[in-house]
């Protein structure tokens, strides 16, 4: 598959691949020999858009045909031996969500996600986050006509979001 985003997380380089890969992650041991790894694999997810870690170290990934997904930690050391689990968490939002991009958590815990179709950057509050499955409003939804194709999201020391717009290579 083609890589889409890359996430450093506890000595871990996870990578999504859109086109049908899933999410995979490499061990620092294997970040630092030459060759080919063999990475552990999330398989559970085809078209993973992207992906963040909260604060107790849970992935959250995007996918691509409009969900917003939660595995635990126990879940992720377990890759080895259950490569496909059940998200614990799948957070739908039918009235506004398109095709999502990446996602970034803010200092407050909030998970921010980007649409790409809609050009928006979608606020699931730590509320909501912690309220689990089902379908939900965005707490936050911001549109520009600069915002074409956004594909990431970080965040600086004081807050602000700066916004990666793929399409008009504008940031």
């Amino acid at each position: 598959g083609t890589p889409s985003h890359a996430w450093c997380a506890d000595a871990n380089l996870w990578v999504t691949f859109e086109s049908g890969g899933g999410i995979e992650s490499y061990t620092s041991g294997q970040l630092k020999k030459s060759g080919m790894p063999s990475p552990v694999g999330l398989s559970t997810l085809s078209e993973a858009t992207g992906l963040a870690f909260d604060k107790s170290h849970n992935l959250w990934a995007t996918v691509s045909h409009l969900e917003v997904v939660r595995f635990t930690v126990a879940q992720l050391k377990d890759l080895k031996h259950e490569p496909s689990p059940t998200p614990g968490v799948i957070i739908t939002s039918t009235s506004t969500f398109g095709n999502l991009g990446g996602c970034n958590f803010d200092h407050q815990g909030n998970l921010w996600v980007l649409d790409e179709d809609k050009g928006s950057i979608d606020e699931l509050s730590k509320a909501q986050l912690d309220a689990g499955t089902g379908d939900v409003t965005p707490a936050i939804v911001i549109t520009s006509s600069d915002l074409v194709g956004p594909s990431f999201v970080a965040f600086d020391g004081a807050g602000n979001a700066w916004v990666e717009s793929y399409d008009n290579d504008r940031s």
